[in-house]
């Protein structure tokens, strides 16, 4: 019975480290708890020898499953920066740091006069500025109208794509528009999740939250890397608060996508109150970018948030082959597998950090402009 002791006081002393106790917390039924009350029970009450045993063996069977099975969460709102960049070895851009915003090389498209009178009547109505609700309601109005946009664009290139298709092969080949491909949504209210490897503790981590909205193909429950933005609301005293959230569910989609190996893992997305924007994106190679702050109070504010957020949902589109269609055959195929030259560096500024100076890729990506 003595060595049994010494088992028993060893088991003790294992289940009450603190690093056990970290790992046993998120279980319902306490788990340090009962296993140092069953080990209570052993000791005081098992005089056979046999029966002891059985029970020690039973408590650590026990609390090794149950330390090994639980992989501690973090939820994406409690997360901080510092904290996001060192779990998913993400890194933030030199002109972030010395305040040369990501922005747009070109801002094609005028903001519908629907979408203005929408939001000025919000603004004149009696709902409550400083209520999250009516953030989401702002923001709500503006996708509408730049989801419609993207709609007509897809539309335009299906009826393209259809006259010019090449005569029927054998077997017969289907125009590339035709072809049966998941559709795109904006999601609303979307859970997400990604696994990851917490490189202080060496173990496992799942990071989890709720995004306001989320844009991708498939269904809202698909596990296998298809949303490509995210989106968040916040009250105007919560503004702040919005970089590190926001900045936490890109990681979670741009990780999500490199695990399950796409082309393209770049995730974009934006922070709001409704009024400010800010937007941000983690590109291919894990390099973070941000805007200045955009208001949706003014014409030419309102103009660069419209067009910001239309040109996210494009590049999002063009960056995977699963997504609808944005451009016919070899085109098509050619900006997926050169994402970066032929998509990214066309649609938004790009540093040269170097020189320290400003370059803009133009149409036809021959030459640059300073």
């Amino acid at each position: 019975m003595e060595d049994l002791k010494k088992r028993l006081a060893a088991l003790r002393s294992q289940v009450r480290t603190s690093s056990t106790k970290e790992k046993l917390k998120p279980l319902a039924f306490r788990g340090t708890a009962i296993i140092d009350t069953l080990l209570d029970l052993i000791e005081a009450t098992c005089t056979d020898a046999t029966r002891a045993e059985h029970g020690l063996n039973l408590v650590r069977s026990l609390f090794e499953d149950a330390a090994n099975a639980v992989t501690s969460k973090m939820a994406a709102g409690t997360l901080s920066i510092e904290a996001v960049k060192n779990l998913f070895e993400i890194k933030f851009d030199i002109c972030r740091i010395d305040n040369e915003p990501w922005r747009l090389a070109h801002e094609p498209h005028e903001v519908p006069a629907i979408l203005k009178q929408n939001l000025s009547d919000l603004r004149r109505s009696l709902y409550s500025p400083d209520s999250e609700a009516t953030s989401r309601i702002a923001v709500d109005m503006v996708l509408l109208q730049c989801s419609l946009l993207i709609q007509q664009q897809l539309a335009k290139i299906s009826v393209a794509t259809e006259a010019t298709s090449a005569p029927p092969a054998t077997p017969p080949r289907r125009p590339d528009a035709q072809i049966s491909r998941p559709e795109i949504h904006i999601f609303p209210e979307i859970d997400i999740s990604v696994e990851v490897k917490d490189r202080r503790t060496g173990d496992a981590a799942i990071v989890q939250g709720r995004a306001d909205w989320c844009f991708g193909y498939g269904s809202r429950r698909d596990p296998l890397g298809t949303l490509l933005a995210a989106m968040e609301a916040k009250t105007r005293d919560e503004y702040s608060k919005g970089e590190a959230q926001l900045l936490t569910y890109l990681a979670i989609l741009w990780e999500k996508r490199r695990q399950m190996g796409r082309t393209n893992i770049a995730a974009q997305g934006f922070w709001t109150d409704g009024t400010q924007y800010t937007f941000m994106c983690i590109t291919n190679s894990g390099v973070v970018e941000q805007s200045q702050r955009y208001s949706a109070m003014t014409d030419a504010g309102l103009k660069t948030i419209f067009n910001f957020i239309v040109t996210i949902l494009e590049a999002a589109m063009v960056s995977t082959p699963s997504a609808t269609p944005t451009k016919p055959g070899n085109q098509r195929e050619k900006e997926i597998q050169s994402y970066d030259s032929e998509v990214w560096q066309k649609v938004y500024v790009s540093y040269n950090a170097a020189k320290r100076e400003m370059v803009v890729f133009d149409d036809s990506d021959q030459e640059m402009k300073e």
